[in-house]
């Protein structure tokens, strides 16, 4: 669908397992046309190019031709060849200097698509609150404005780029006063540099449930995995990023009655404010779904490895 403000929405292509693998870099073509456009006046801009590479099945035919030979390094190197293209616009049309770049992965690899989609050494996929479901990469990029070859051990959500975002475009006395913003101001951090951070501590949820709480490098896993023998689990992520030695004792009996008293205030907090109830409606899932075989290409081998 192509719509715009004001105007009745329009239908661009009908879905099939051809336009679904050349999705993203379609997507891509009018990213850099909307930057193109906007960039010729004094208005700010903000827009997201959210790709669908390495969640699915399926690759764009001109990237098929990769060394590994496999779906999912196909869809990364289109994924690389777009987000350069859309860096390569900005500098192009000189407002790299004046553009904040926002780069970060989606939540967890989706092992119910494996071995299409993507992979994780740290325990946990999409949908899930250890590690390699919620611990992902992100790049932030601002050429004057950021130094480059950064790697802070800060903690930032996803949550925190909405006030962050607000914060440097003075847009923050439009946001809502009458309900909790999730998101705490990272400008600091984007700023200034490690260390600046303003967030230590999150509360991981699996929908409606709180399954985990993290405070500085510490993690207290609500949902045992062997709760016969663990009353509740904590680790020391800096020492055991991927969650395999629960600790009731060293980390437990000293850590675990402060994220209690934290778990205590949040949950009072949530009587106050409680959370949204999502009502979602997708019609199209009213009727069943059963794709087209994914048509078979002759790799056009637009990118050269040599």
């Amino acid at each position: 669908m192509h719509g715009k403000k004001g105007k009745k929405p329009e239908l661009v292509y009908e879905y099939s397992m051809e336009k679904y693998n050349t999705y993203d870099s379609e997507v891509a073509d009018n990213v850099i046309d909307f930057i193109q456009r906007r960039a010729t006046t004094d208005q700010p801009f903000y827009v997201n190019f959210w790709g669908k590479g390495n969640h699915f099945w399926g690759a764009h035919p001109d990237f098929r031709d990769t060394p590994a030979q496999t779906n999912t390094s196909a869809q990364m190197v289109e994924h690389d060849y777009n987000t350069g293209r859309i860096i390569k616009t900005l500098k192009d049309l000189g407002i790299a200097e004046n553009t904040l770049v926002i780069w970060a992965s989606d939540n967890g690899p989706m092992y119910t698509a494996h071995p299409h989609g993507g992979y994780s050494l740290l325990p946990g996929g999409k949908g899930e609150t250890k590690e390699g479901g919620i611990h992902v990469p992100a790049i932030v990029w601002w050429p004057g404005m950021i130094e480059a070859d950064q790697d802070p051990l800060d903690i930032i959500q996803i949550t925190d780029l909405f006030t962050t975002m607000a914060s440097i475009a003075g847009a923050l006395d439009g946001i809502p006063t009458d309900r909790v913003i999730d998101g705490v101001d990272q400008s600091g951090l984007f700023l200034l540099g490690e260390g600046k951070g303003r967030r230590d501590y999150i509360f991981h949820y699996n929908r409606k449930n709180l399954e985990a709480v993290r405070k500085d490098q510490i993690k207290l896993n609500l949902k045992p995995t062997n709760p016969g023998f663990h009353f509740f689990e904590v680790y020391n992520l800096y020492h055991d990023p991927a969650e395999r030695f629960p600790n009731e004792l060293e980390n437990g009996i000293w850590a675990g009655p402060g994220m209690t008293k934290m778990i205590q205030e949040h949950m009072l907090q949530v009587q106050k404010y409680p959370h949204r109830e999502p009502k979602s409606y997708y019609r199209d899932f009213d009727r069943s779904f059963d794709p087209e075989r994914t048509p078979v290409y002759q790799p056009k081998k637009r990118v050269h490895w040599e």
